[in-house]
């Protein structure tokens, strides 16, 4: 699931599709909790957090730059 978050990602057009692409893994989540498997649900969302802090760092750099 891990490659899957940072491929969807590194493909995502803008923001408003990386917010639907984490919303459709926190849909995933429910039933990852919903089957027991709280460790594999803790790295999804790490690394779906991770993935989106690293596309916000590019896009703050970015205008910085471009200011």
């Amino acid at each position: 699931m891990n490659v899957q978050i940072a491929q969807s990602m590194n493909n995502a057009a803008d923001d408003q599709e990386r917010y639907a692409i984490l919303a459709g893994f926190a849909r995933g989540n429910d039933e990852l909790r919903a089957k027991g498997a709280a460790e594999e649900l803790v790295d999804a969302l790490y690394y779906a957090g991770a993935a989106f802090n690293r596309w916000k760092a590019i896009a703050t750099v970015r205008e910085a730059a471009a200011a």
